[in-house]
Formats: C-alpha cells, sequence, structure tokens
C-alpha cells in the first residue's frame, strides 16, 4: 500500500515527500483511507474512516480532532510515525474505586432484595435477582470502557497488525 499518491515535490536524496496541503496520504488512525484537505478548511479527513485531522506543516504532524483523546502522528516522508503519550497508569485508588463502583450498586440491589424478599408466589419474583445481574453487568461495562478509552492508543497500535 502506498503512503503517499503522487502530487507533491520529490526529496530527490532521500525520496521523502514532505507534508502539504495538496497531498494525500494514508490515514494514519484507521491505515485503510486516505486523508486529503477539506474544502475550505485548514484539516485533513479521511474517506474512510472519517475522522478529522489537524495538521501543522511546520512540524509534518497531524492530531485526531474527533477525539477525547490528544492522538498525533508526524509525518516521515513516507509514512506515520506514532506521537502518542504513554498510557496513564493504574494506581491502586483508581483500581479500588472501579472494583467499588462495580461491586457497591448490586449488592445494594441485593441487599434490598433480601431485606424485603418478594412472596414466593408472586409473578415476578425474581425480577430482583435479575436485576441484580443486569445492575452489575452495567456498571462493568462501564469501567471496561474506561479502561478501554485510557488504553486505547495500545490498541490503535495493535490494529495496524490486525
Amino acid at each position: 500500500m502506498v503512503d503517499f499518491v503522487p502530487g507533491g515535490p520529490i526529496d530527490p536524496v532521500s525520496k521523502r515527500m514532505p507534508l502539504e496541503a495538496s497531498g494525500v496520504y494514508i490515514c494514519p488512525v484507521c491505515r485503510h483511507g486516505q486523508i486529503s484537505q477539506m474544502v475550505l478548511m485548514d484539516a485533513f479527513a479521511c474517506n474512510f474512516c472519517r475522522h478529522i485531522l489537524s495538521v501543522n506543516f511546520e512540524t509534518q504532524t497531524v492530531r485526531l480532532e474527533d477525539s477525547s483523546q490528544g492522538f498525533r502522528w508526524q509525518w516521515m516522508g513516507q509514512g506515520w510515525r506514532s506521537l502518542h503519550q504513554r498510557p496513564m497508569e493504574f494506581t491502586y485508588t483508581v483500581v479500588v474505586l472501579g472494583i467499588l463502583f462495580v461491586l457497591m450498586p448490586p449488592a445494594l440491589v441485593w441487599l434490598g432484595y433480601h431485606t424485603f424478599p418478594p412472596l414466593p408466589d408472586a409473578p415476578g419474583h425474581w425480577f430482583p435477582l435479575v436485576w441484580v445481574g443486569l445492575t452489575f453487568c452495567a456498571h462493568l461495562g462501564v469501567v471496561l470502557r474506561l479502561c478501554l478509552d485510557v488504553y486505547q492508543p495500545i490498541l490503535v497500535r495493535l490494529r495496524r497488525f490486525l
């Protein structure tokens, strides 16, 4: 797969092509589409994943603008080099808060179920136990999603090899 579509000046010594507004480049995010300048804007957009990237031509870098994470890549003349920050370290406080966030709400629902149990022959006597399970799954999903957001740079790097 070619990283640059012809249209820009080529450095004859190193065969490197500088990042310029009129060029079309492989997308550093999805590595499938191509990024090119958006009409009447100082930004690039991918035709495959639809991400918007701001460009700094002086440092030959692009920054992903439609994400909460500050992903950046530098154009090396033939391909992109990742400038991602190291992922944040999990501390014991974060781990304990995550565990409490997952376990406390279902525990409170279960405590209410055992404090005020439904009648055994009532229609829906099974509902509180299902609600405990749903509460656990929902809170676990929130914590897992936050973990994925923190470790997304690792997943982006792994996507290159998939």
